[in-house]
């Protein structure tokens, strides 16, 4: 059984955010392992459409 925070640390992990309450009541559940739950996160379909985080990329503002 995984933790609020496991749960919570993989959320921002892979969706980058926080948890709803359903979602952490949901992975919450004694019989889903850390491991079963890091791959239903990272197979989501919310998590496969967020951009791929490259550490190379600049940003920059422009203030407009």
């Amino acid at each position: 059984m995984a933790t609020p925070q496991q749960i919570a640390a993989l959320y921002q992990q892979y969706l980058g955010r926080e948890p709803d309450a359903e979602g952490l009541a949901f992975y919450s559940n004694p019989d889903f392992s850390l491991e079963l739950i890091e791959q239903d996160i990272a197979n989501s379909a919310e998590a496969k459409g967020r951009a791929p985080l490259d550490v190379n990329a600049q940003v920059i503002v422009t203030g407009k």
